[in-house]
């Protein structure tokens, strides 16, 4: 950890909480009011840390703190620490109200002085094991995506310019083109032994909870697959559904048309199999079937009621 941005608005305590960081050998950036925060958050200078007063300019609030935990969560996944003389109020937050992951983010009362606070961040950080992964694959992800741009250029001495053109076509639809940047990115990382070793080491490192958790590896499973950059956007096996004006629902489906923007009128008009409920005998099922069905388990399989059809 090199740089921590502090973000306080007693000239004291930043002044205090300066010097030792310094000291120890950090860089600061120092925030006293909204105005230098936003500067700083905008600035795209990476920073390691946060150190962040709960009651921020606002006397009895922390409205402008989670105002910043939210512009935070935008731009960068790295530790913050809540250094502050309201630390009750703070532990009394729950995740949703922070806007932030909470073992990314933990709580100090000012009480315990600036050099233990720096004492407990260090240890934090050495402990923290989705910092340390983070912190991996973005130094990672950043030298290998520069690398291979130098190398696209060089391919027979044509230019970047060129040859992303020659991938992306007419740029009507890039998604296959990306694939192409991806795959290399990921044959680029996978052929560094250094940068698997350290992720395979890390790894090892955290708890075994969640083999036997169904429900969590249900939840992280869904997550990946429905993962969406966009909300408004549509893909080809989207389970949706068909409501009345008045909210209520009419029926579920599964999209089975490309993908499709609904900000773009001429791509709203999707084909959509309904999933509709039948019974067992008008497909067929025999009661050995029904019972096969029941008795499947697999981590990666759960019961529907209903049918396609």
């Amino acid at each position: 950890m090199g740089r921590i941005l502090i973000i306080e608005d007693n000239q004291e305590t930043l002044e205090s909480l300066k010097s030792e960081f310094e000291n120890s050998g950090y860089e600061t950036i120092c925030c006293q009011d909204n105005n230098s925060v936003q500067k700083a958050l905008d600035g795209n200078i990476p920073f390691d840390a946060v150190i962040l007063d709960w009651y921020f300019v606002l006397p009895q609030s922390s409205n402008l703190s989670k105002a910043i935990l939210k512009n935070l969560k935008e731009k960068c996944f790295i530790p913050v620490f809540v250094y502050t003389g309201h630390l009750p109020d703070f532990n009394n937050q729950t995740e949703d109200d922070l806007g932030y992951p909470k073992n990314m983010i933990t709580g100090f009362d000012k009480s315990i002085g600036e050099a233990e606070l720096n004492n407990q961040i260090k240890n934090l950080i050495e402990t923290n094991l989705a910092y340390k992964l983070a912190l991996t694959y973005r130094e990672r992800l950043k030298s290998h995506l520069e690398r291979l741009l130098f190398e696209l250029n060089d391919s027979q001495s044509s230019d970047l310019a060129k040859i992303l053109k020659t991938i992306y076509g007419n740029g009507v639809n890039i998604d296959w083109n990306n694939d192409i940047i991806i795959t290399l990115l990921h044959r680029s990382l996978v052929s560094d032994d250094t940068f698997t070793k350290e992720i395979s080491e890390i790894l090892k490192k955290v708890p075994d909870t969640t083999t036997s958790n169904k429900e969590f590896n249900r939840k992280i499973i869904s997550r990946i697959l429905y993962h969406y950059g966009k909300s408004d956007y549509i893909r080809n096996g989207d389970i949706v559904s068909i409501k009345n004006s008045d909210g209520t629902i009419i029926s579920y489906g599964i999209v089975v048309t490309p993908d499709c923007d609904l900000e773009q009128k001429k791509t709203q008009f999707i084909d959509i199999i309904e999933i509709i409920e039948v019974d067992d005998i008008k497909i067929g099922l025999t009661n050995g079937q029904k019972e096969n069905i029941l008795k499947y388990n697999h981590d990666f399989f759960f019961p529907a009621t209903c049918y396609l059809c």
